[in-house]
């Protein structure tokens, strides 16, 4: 059914130009105000714009219809498209924002589609899984924990535990590292690798046995173990290891405590001291005879003295003084004093004379002589003890000189 410029019911103008329809095309007007069939005309020959299949609609006489535009074919298209365009756009927008599809099947539905909504809901929901991201979970922080807590809380995330062992100074069961780090995410149910310490390497019982105590004890501690000594009676080898426990070769951890067993010394006996009596002054025979009666050992050294020769001048230890029996004592014995010549100074002024007597290891002494001769003032007349006699080193040589009266 074809149209003109004419209103489709009761004859008015919309003002609008609208396009052609074919004559076996259906509007929305035809399905929504069907026309009885006995109010249909024909449309006759002298209408240039209308066909063979064009008819009028007229309306029953005194009832007036309500006017209704029809809605072209053309405009209906046109507008569809655009609210499909708007849509898709609207719902690529919020899942690039949200990072998740959410949209509602209404935003993707289109206008024209002729399958029912609840199937453009599903394909809605199959392509909003594909650009979804899958949630991360925040890893635990376990490190440090024991293994139970460590497993106790990665479960409550929601995530599995691989456990691998390995020595270290730390005590058995804590959890040396984790990997994935704490706080990093990763995807649910991920697996999380936990470094747990199975305790220090164990150490081996070095053989100590025979060894001295204090040596025994540096090879344990070197070893990484403790060491508790206990002394027990022994007629040999004392101070040495009798036994130890565990035995040498046992495996155990390290700081663990081996007990040493060792030979206790044997009681000494008591030792008998004796008092050593005053030796200085006497000769070196009767200090000897003395000392051996005692029964110490006596030994000499002879030095230059003043005293007379043979005399003790010295002895170590001093007088009271207490030594083992058989114990030593040194005597200091005399040689005697060193005995000089005199030399001959006689003729000599007084300041020569006093120069070679002190040279020769005396001491001078002066008396004057008076004189009247006024040659022989200042001019040593004498000397005490005589020239070429022998005199003890430092001994005092008295000079005679004469002195001019006038």
């Amino acid at each position: 059914m074809a149209t003109s410029h004419d209103s489709p019911i009761g004859g008015e103008r919309d003002g609008r130009d609208t396009e052609d329809l074919g004559a076996d095309e259906i509007t929305r007007a035809d399905t929504q105000w069907a026309v009885p069939r006995e109010y249909q005309v024909e449309l006759g020959p002298a209408s240039a714009e209308a066909t063979d299949h064009d008819h009028r609609v007229l309306a029953p006489p005194g009832h007036r219809r309500a006017s209704r535009a029809r809605v072209p074919t053309s405009d209906l298209a046109a507008g569809l498209v655009l609210l499909l365009v708007v849509a898709l756009g609207a719902g690529a927008w919020f899942v690039t924002q949200s990072g998740e599809s959410s949209a509602s099947p209404a935003s993707i539905e289109t206008v024209t589609s002729s399958k029912p909504k609840a199937t453009d809901a599903k394909k809605q929901q199959i392509a909003a899984a594909k650009h979804t991201r899958p949630a991360r979970v925040p890893t635990p922080a376990v490190a440090g924990r024991t293994v139970g807590v460590a497993k106790a809380a990665l479960h409550r995330a929601g995530l599995r535990v691989r456990i691998r062992t390995t020595a270290s100074p730390r005590p058995a069961g804590v959890v040396l590292r984790q990997a994935p780090a704490a706080s990093s995410g990763v995807p649910p149910k991920a697996t999380v690798a936990l470094l747990v310490s199975s305790g220090p390497h164990p150490a081996s019982v070095p053989d100590v046995v025979g060894a001295e105590a204090r040596f025994a004890a540096r090879r344990l501690r070197d070893a990484g173990l403790r060491v508790q000594v206990v002394h027990v009676p022994a007629n040999d080898g004392a101070g040495t290891v009798v036994s130890e426990s565990p035995a040498a070769g046992a495996r155990m951890s390290r700081g663990g405590m081996v007990r040493l067993t060792v030979a206790k010394p044997a009681p000494k006996p008591p030792v008998t001291t004796l008092a050593v009596p005053r030796l200085v002054g006497l000769g070196v025979g009767s200090a000897r005879s003395l000392l051996e009666r005692m029964g110490l050992r006596v030994a000499i050294v002879q030095a230059q003295s003043d005293r007379p020769r043979g005399e003790v001048i010295r002895q170590s230890p001093g007088a009271g003084a207490r030594v083992r029996k058989r114990g030593d004592v040194e005597l200091v014995v005399s040689r005697g004093p060193i005995l000089l010549t005199v030399p001959e100074v006689t003729g000599f002024d007084e300041d020569t004379a006093r120069t070679e007597l002190e040279q020769a290891g005396f001491t001078v002494s002066v008396v004057d002589d008076p004189t009247s001769d006024p040659s022989q003032d200042g001019i040593v007349s004498d000397e005490s003890p005589a020239s070429g006699s022998q005199a003890k080193q430092g001994a005092t040589i008295t000079i005679t000189v004469e002195r001019y009266s006038g």
